[in-house]
C-alpha cells in the first residue's frame, strides 16, 4: 500500500508538471486497468479519487477492466475474481457510458470499490 501512495504521488506531480507547462496542451491521457474486485486496485482507486476532482481538467482520464474472453462462461468473459467481478466490470463501463461529463462515472466507481457486493445470479 506504501508502493500505491509513492506511484499516487508520483502520477500528481506528473500531472501538476504537465499543467504548468502549458495550460493550452491537449489534457494528458491517463489509463487505469483494473479488477473491480480487486483489493489492490480498490485501494489505488481511493487514492486516486480525490484528484479526479483536481486535476480532471488537465486530464483524459479512462478505466479499462482485466478479464479475457471465454465462450464458457455466462458473461462471455473470466477473471482472477470470479463472474461476479466481470458482472461489476460490467456496471463500471455502463456507468461510465452514460455519465461521461466531468467524471461523474468516477464517484460510483470509487464508492463501488468500498462497497464490493456479491451478486446472487448472472
Amino acid at each position: 500500500r506504501v508502493r500505491g501512495r509513492k506511484r499516487m504521488k508520483t502520477l500528481a506531480y506528473v500531472l501538476l508538471f504537465c499543467f504548468f507547462i502549458s495550460a493550452t496542451a491537449q489534457p494528458v491521457r491517463v489509463e487505469i486497468y483494473v479488477e473491480s474486485k480487486c483489493p489492490d486496485a480498490s485501494s489505488w482507486e481511493q487514492l486516486f479519487s480525490p484528484l479526479v476532482n483536481q486535476l480532471g481538467t488537465i486530464m483524459n482520464l479512462t478505466i479499462d477492466f482485466i478479464a479475457k474472453s471465454d465462450p464458457s462462461q455466462p458473461t462471455g468473459f473470466s477473471s482472477l475474481h470470479g463472474q461476479t467481478e466481470v458482472i461489476g466490470d460490467f456496471w463500471e463501463l455502463c456507468v461510465m457510458q452514460y455519465y461521461p461529463h466531468n467524471y461523474q462515472w468516477y464517484q460510483f466507481v470509487d464508492l463501488s470499490l468500498i462497497h464490493i457486493s456479491e451478486p446472487t445470479r448472472l
